[in-house]
């Protein structure tokens, strides 16, 4: 099956059913940018790749262009998950 056609029909049925989008997904459960993290952590977005890339960081892959999201800093997370 040609992959075009699968995303057309995901992307048919999330709007039909009102459902959102992978990537609005993970960012309402905190997920952030690379330049986002970037700036928390005080260095370059070329620096969280490159600790992506080597297994220092864990990110979450939003569409088949290897695009990523990352988790916010341990600090963030326990105040979200005290906050709910």
């Amino acid at each position: 099956m040609d992959s075009s056609w699968r995303r057309i029909h995901v992307y048919q049925l999330r709007r039909h059913h009102g459902l959102a989008d992978r990537y609005a997904r993970l960012r309402t459960l905190g997920m952030l940018t690379a330049e986002e993290l970037a700036q928390r952590h005080g260095v370059s977005a070329q620096t969280i790749w490159r600790w992506y890339r080597q297994g220092r960081i864990a990110g979450v892959c939003y569409n088949d262009r290897g695009s990523c999201l990352f988790s916010p800093p341990q600090e963030e997370q326990q105040s979200l998950a005290e906050s709910n």
